[in-house]
């Protein structure tokens, strides 16, 4: 199973959590695509990282009876994201780990660390990549309009 929102759950309450963790992930998932059309950010390439890594890792913590698998765009874009913004390395160490001890899991038959303290790691995770988003759409608020964020200076032509 995959280290998320629903690894703290029993197997016997399952069921009642299946239909509001549907809910509850497309509720999250609608309000950050409000917030963040409300900020209207550049779409660059280090803002286009943050978001894939993100989302990739939010909407399989959020979504009940995931599996490690769909985990696998996260840990590709964490791999990105550590080449994008190196002086983050704890967010994609801390999703990398946990992908590691499912692998470990996969091919030994048990886990490094538990799967409730994985899913601990990726929340902590998610927090971290909520606070760079924050701060990166905020940032995007500072820049004067028709400006480039990374320079500073007016586009040419104007």
């Amino acid at each position: 199973n995959a280290p998320n929102l629903y690894s703290w759950i029993a197997d016997e309450h399952s069921e009642i959590f299946t239909k509001m963790g549907i809910y509850v992930a497309a509720a999250v998932i609608f309000a950050l695509a409000y917030y963040l059309t409300r900020r209207s950010i550049a779409l660059d390439k280090n803002s286009i990282v943050l978001l894939a890594l993100f989302s990739a890792a939010l909407v399989p913590f959020l979504l009940p009876r995931m599996h490690e698998r769909y985990f696998y765009p996260a840990d590709l874009f964490a791999l990105l994201y550590l080449f994008y913004f190196p002086r983050k390395w704890p967010i994609s160490f801390l999703l990398l780990v946990c992908s590691t001890n499912v692998v470990f899991y996969f091919l030994f038959g048990q886990y490094l660390i538990p799967v409730g303290f994985q899913g601990i790691v990726v929340l902590v995770a998610l927090i971290l990549l909520v606070k760079e988003l924050f701060f990166y759409t905020k940032s995007q608020e500072e820049v004067p309009c028709g400006c480039d964020a990374s320079t500073d200076k007016e586009p040419e032509g104007s």
